[in-house]
């Protein structure tokens, strides 16, 4: 059985296959991937969009550990300015068939709270 936390949300059915978006404000959500033929939960993790699906594949960013700084960032100085913060998001995909995820190589930067 799938269990509602209370946040979540349907971000899409693809197949056999339930995505479920997690969040309570802006991101990162999470989100969950369930195999509705195994009825088990195959992916947990955080994500920010905007996220695509096309065939088996879903493509989103993820948020990474590097430090956003005013280099990789531009908008660091005018985030701190508004008490904001910034991070680095990286564009991945997620096989829904494989589990396997991999790095499309991009690099962003986002605004959080």
């Amino acid at each position: 059985m799938i269990r509602n936390s209370g946040v979540d949300r349907l971000f899409t059915l693809e197949d056999d296959f339930l995505l479920i978006s997690s969040a309570t404000g802006p991101g990162p959500a999470g989100l969950g991937v369930y195999d509705l033929t195994k009825m088990e939960v195959m992916f947990s993790g955080s994500w920010m969009g905007p996220a695509s699906i096309n065939g088996d594949v879903l493509t989103y960013w993820k948020p990474t550990d590097i430090p956003a700084t005013e280099v990789n960032c531009e908008r660091y100085v005018m985030n701190q300015e508004y008490g904001l913060s910034s991070a680095v998001d990286e564009q991945v995909t997620f096989d829904l068939r494989t589990q396997a995820t991999s790095s499309l190589g991009q690099l962003r930067c986002t605004t959080r709270q």
